[in-house]
């Protein structure tokens, strides 16, 4: 499919969070961040966000195995009204050389079957 040498703007993924449930941080204090550079970790993100705001914590997605960063991560701001703000100053902000996506963190959906689901 050509664009005719436009880039085109996707939707953010519908299932922004990380493995672990923060259950006490409102889900609208946390932020996904997507388009990372590989190199971005946890402390160069967390830099970024502590201009906008308190920063509870910020963690780059990294693969299981490999320990490779996925490209994308989530900050928890300490309110909403920072998490709001940080997404307002900062998209398209350059991390690294590449523009951030931002977008309100939304629950990962549940995944049926695999807690319990050791055989013998």
């Amino acid at each position: 499919m050509s664009c005719g040498g436009l880039i085109p703007r996707r939707k953010a993924n519908s299932y922004h969070s990380d493995p672990q449930p923060h259950l006490d941080i409102p889900m609208s204090a946390r932020i996904y961040i997507g388009n990372l550079h590989f190199e971005v970790g946890d402390a160069i993100l967390r830099e970024a966000f502590e201009r906008a705001g308190a920063v509870r914590s910020a963690e780059v997605i990294k693969d299981r195995w490999t320990g490779v960063s996925r490209g994308f991560g989530f900050v928890e701001m300490m309110t909403e009204a920072e998490a709001v703000a940080a997404i307002a100053a900062l998209t398209g902000v350059e991390i690294m050389g590449r523009p951030a996506r931002l977008a309100i963190a939304k629950p990962r959906p549940a995944r049926i079957g695999r807690a319990d689901s050791k055989a013998g």
